[in-house]
């Protein structure tokens, strides 16, 4: 519904008639009210902006709205979604914006309209819809590629690939990537660069190419070199912190859990002091995986229940379904089958309610909740995980079976075969 409606307000009578002499003009009313509504929105006042925009919509219906008008509303508008979104208002944000979109159509304002569009994008993600999400990505990266902006660019290819790889399509998430890669490049901008490495490591793990995320790491490790030797500004903390997860990450795999564990746990350290609980639940998480290495699973049920909690409070859903699903995991180990499937029930409504194929198109969520929880000793046959009497689980909980899952995955899943051979 158009916010002039839902709002539901008319214009003051004292607007519809004859403008008496020496009264100001409607036009010049409707321009205090939006400047006026602009300065309220820089101090965040929300209630004083909705108060005024509230009288520049009634206002609206009867005034034909220039084109400078009209992106001044959008400027109002969008503010004012951003402080919706700000408070929590989700919906009201969505109203907004949505608003702001329609006024900026035909407005020859390609940069408004372009950020407009991201954050409906970023709307969209957070109520569940990634295919809508990407699509609005993609109308905003047309416009940054035609205006050639290639800093706005790089910002919403990084978004992109990352709402990719949750959908599990790594083939466009690559294409993004590099792209990305390429822009970071040309702009001599060595820190978004090392998080495109990060993103790169990503991939890699999700394609199980073990020999592609080292060679990744030894650049991430040499451009951090290079940026102490120059004496550039010190790395964000968590640029710095998720190479030493992923660097322990890769220990791991190789066995060597006693030199990755402190690189692990001086992550989690760093990510702490930051207070950024969405990345400390990714240290966290891989600590546990440590711990569930070297045997102690009551530790690794506690450090995962530790991370879910962080990724509910980050209000993360594709960190916490995936968390649930490694959780369950330790659960049905330690043979506590009902919390198990508990805890693997959730991660897949999660993944069903936020469109996280990448989650759910391999049987990792599955380790099939009917059947096989509490019984690890899954038989792993052409890269599909199966169940143990030898049917594979139902599409309903796994959409479709790569014939390699993600490193990280077969990782949990050989650790619990390994200790039940």
């Amino acid at each position: 519904m158009p916010l002039i409606r839902s709002l539901n307000m008319h214009l003051p009578s004292h607007l519809l008639g004859s403008t008496p002499s020496g009264e100001q003009s409607p036009m010049v009313v409707f321009a205090s009210l939006v400047s006026s509504a602009i300065e309220r929105g820089k101090t965040a006042d929300i209630h004083g902006v909705v108060a005024l925009l509230q009288e520049r919509v009634a206002m609206q219906e009867h005034i034909d709205l220039e084109i400078a008008e009209r992106r001044e509303c959008a400027a109002v508008l969008t503010s004012v979604g951003r402080n919706f979104f700000t408070l929590g208002k989700q919906a009201d944000a969505e109203v907004a914006i949505a608003e702001a979109h329609r006024l900026l159509i035909g407005a020859r304002a390609p940069d408004q309209l372009a950020h407009c569009l991201e954050l409906r994008a970023h709307l969209a993600h957070d109520s569940g819809d990634l295919v809508g999400a990407m699509n609005l990505l993609r109308r905003a990266e047309t416009i940054r590629r035609q205006q050639n902006q290639q800093a706005e660019l790089q910002r919403l290819l990084e978004t992109h690939a990352r709402y990719m790889i949750d959908d599990g399509d790594l083939e466009h998430a690559i294409v993004l990537v590099a792209e990305h890669a390429r822009i970071c490049r040309e702009l001599r901008d060595r820190d978004s660069l090392l998080k495109n490495l990060l993103l790169q490591t990503v991939l890699l793990m999700e394609q199980a190419d073990l020999q592609g995320v080292l060679a990744v790491l030894d650049e991430q490790e040499r451009l951090q070199q290079e940026n102490e030797r120059d004496g550039s500004p010190p790395l964000e903390v968590r640029t710095t912190a998720f190479y030493l997860v992923n660097r322990g990450l890769v220990l791991l795999l190789q066995h060597e859990i006693d030199t990755a564990e402190p690189l692990i746990e001086r992550a989690a350290q760093m990510l702490s002091e930051v207070n950024d609980k969405g990345a400390l639940a990714k240290a966290i998480s891989v600590r546990a995986l440590a711990a569930q290495h070297r045997g102690d699973l009551d530790f690794a049920f506690r450090l995962r229940n530790k991370a879910v909690t962080l990724y509910r409070e980050a209000d993360d859903p594709s960190g916490l379904a995936k968390e649930l699903a490694l959780q369950a995991h330790v659960l049905a180990e330690m043979g506590r089958k009902a919390a198990s499937v508990a805890s693997f029930e959730e991660a897949n409504s999660l993944a069903r309610r936020y469109g996280l194929r990448g989650l759910m198109r391999d049987s990792f969520l599955g380790v099939d909740t009917q059947m096989t929880v509490g019984q690890p000793n899954v038989p792993i046959s052409n890269g599909a995980l199966r169940l143990g009497d030898g049917h594979q689980s139902d599409s309903s909980t796994c959409i479709e079976h790569p014939k390699r899952a993600p490193l990280w995955k077969r990782f949990v899943l050989k650790l619990r075969s390994r200790r039940t051979s």
